[in-house]
């Protein structure tokens, strides 16, 4: 498979995407994604912006 081309079909995907867009992430997954190695420890997550 050379590439994927992803899209949307119709408003009302355009809708619901647009919904997701806006949701968090819940913290919990960014410390399963840590804790399962695929994020980096010192990669920067939403749940720590502003921490120093």
């Amino acid at each position: 498979m050379a590439s994927v081309l992803v899209g949307m079909r119709s408003a009302a995907e355009v809708a619901d995407a647009a919904a997701m867009f806006v949701r968090g992430v819940p913290a919990r997954m960014w410390e399963e994604l840590r804790a399962e190695g695929l994020l980096g420890a010192g990669v920067p997550v939403p749940a720590e912006a502003g921490r120093s």
